[in-house]
């Protein structure tokens, strides 16, 4: 599948690498960008989720594989972002206009109508 961001993380650090599948699918992340160690896996793409594995141990000098698998999500909800929640909303631009400025302070769930911020 084209353009699915997958990420690599090192376990115990911060640091994460992300790059994005070409039209056949494949992915590669720099050599350079990821030294030996246990990297979880991870995906974005709205409306798959990954299927296995999400893991991959990278030992020196060998390269590693990971043939990622993907299937529908259960819940496209929790995978959107904010500006994807504000669009999906219906109503016209200027009914949505009042959301625009709750993605300051609201995470993946939807906007609370009472809150004083989003009237």
């Amino acid at each position: 599948m084209e353009g699915v961001l997958v990420t690599a993380k090192k376990t115990n650090s911060t640091i994460a690498i992300t790059v994005v599948s070409d039209a056949q699918g494949r992915y590669r992340f720099p050599a350079a960008k990821l030294d030996a160690g246990h990297y979880a896996i991870s995906i974005r793409a709205v409306g798959y989720e990954l299927d296995g594995p999400k893991a991959v141990d990278l030992g020196d000098p060998q390269p590693a594989t990971a043939d990622l698998k993907l299937r529908k999500a259960a819940n496209v909800s929790m995978q959107l972002t904010n500006a994807e929640w504000i669009e999906s909303v219906p109503g016209t631009p200027e009914q949505k206009s009042s959301l625009r400025n709750c993605v300051t302070c609201h995470t993946l769930q939807r906007p609370n109508p009472f809150h004083s911020r989003c009237r």
